[in-house]
């Protein structure tokens, strides 16, 4: 195995590896990912810190939020396996999908009177789907569940039964603005299927079809927010990320003249599984050398002694994602550093 003081790791963006003997590297061994304690605790425990967090970010950021962007009432309907990318921000942690047709609404009940926003200026309703626990109030359908197996109960609100109950919400709310995900500029606000703003446009009617607006930022800027909590749980992930960079790009997983580019993309991928964890897209790792052309190297480079090369990996735990690059240099016979023009742009990217 070809030793560190060969390998040199030096990453150009934000990262100087400190090295470690190829000897101290075979006496530790790979860790054991079946030994290792869950980094982020179990399923059942990150669901109870998210769910917490939904209900803080709801609480903290929605209703300035609202009122920042001038939405009286925020409407987002979606479709099972069809969801508005505002869905996980809006939702718990144990829901993986709207059910059937899901239409949750948003209604700044403060703004009429320029009241400071507050929590308990915005309802939260759902029609169709649970209350996402607790943070909405559930609505059912005024009908009783048909059959033996329904005893009386209310119903699901359903189908058209959805639209008409929307409009019972709006007609009793008066708003004067209604912001719909709908947008030209941002994706992650352009969540409205043309299906589902049909749908809904030919149940409301004029009146209140003419007091749509885009929602643009509304959405974004709640997906982007976050809690002081959530900034801490991302750190650590960005610092087990960082160490498993450390750990691909050295003597461990590279031996100049021999490993491919993909054996690391894979060993990423089966690392990340290994650990109990995400990831939100394929890792990728490609390779620059001097004087030679991306189409001479190929799609699967051997590594060189003298190569660049170049990661963009993540994870994704508790959903959230991270989207880290690092750069690194394999050292030369007879070298003892980076050149010095990258240690430069080390330098210039910190």
């Amino acid at each position: 195995m070809t030793s560190l003081s060969r390998l040199a790791i030096v990453s150009l963006v934000t990262l100087w590896f400190a090295g470690v003997s190829a000897a101290q590297l075979r006496t530790q061994g790979p860790a054991d990912p079946r030994t290792q304690p869950r980094a982020f605790g179990t399923l059942r425990e990150q669901a109870a810190m998210q769910q917490e967090w939904l209900r803080k970010r709801l609480d903290t950021f929605l209703p300035a939020l609202m009122r920042k962007h001038g939405a009286d009432m925020w409407v987002v309907p979606m479709r099972e396996y069809n969801e508005d990318p505002v869905f996980s921000a809006i939702t718990a942690p144990e829901t993986f999908a709207a059910r059937r047709r899901t239409i949750y609404v948003f209604f700044d009940k403060c703004a009429a009177t320029a009241a400071a926003p507050a929590p308990s200026c915005v309802e939260r309703i759902a029609l169709g789907g649970s209350s996402q626990g607790g943070v909405f109030e559930a609505r059912r359908s005024m009908k009783k569940a048909a059959g033996d197996v329904g005893r009386g109960q209310q119903a699901e609100l359903w189908g058209d039964e959805q639209w008409q109950a929307l409009k019972a919400a709006i007609e009793e709310r008066d708003p004067r603005i209604i912001a719909i995900n709908r947008s030209t500029v941002f994706a992650f606000t352009d969540g409205l299927s043309s299906g589902e703003l049909q749908g809904m446009s030919a149940a409301l009617g004029d009146k209140w079809t003419a007091r749509m607006r885009n929602a643009e930022a509304l959405p974004l800027e709640l997906v982007a927010a976050r809690l002081p909590e959530e900034d801490a749980f991302f750190r650590r992930m960005q610092e087990l990320v960082w160490s498993m960079t450390q750990e691909m790009f050295s003597s461990r997983m590279i031996t100049p003249g021999t490993t491919k580019t993909s054996e690391l993309v894979w060993w990423w991928r089966q690392r990340v599984n290994d650990l109990g964890l995400g990831t939100w897209f394929q890792p990728s790792v490609s390779v620059q050398r001097q004087g030679v052309t991306a189409e001479k190297l190929g799609a699967d480079p051997v590594i060189e002694p003298g190569d660049v090369l170049h990661c963009d990996v993540g994870i994704t735990v508790a959903r959230l994602n991270t989207d880290t690059q690092h750069n690194a240099y394999v050292l030369k016979p007879g070298e003892t550093d980076a050149p010095a023009g990258l240690r430069q742009a080390l330098a210039n990217g910190n």
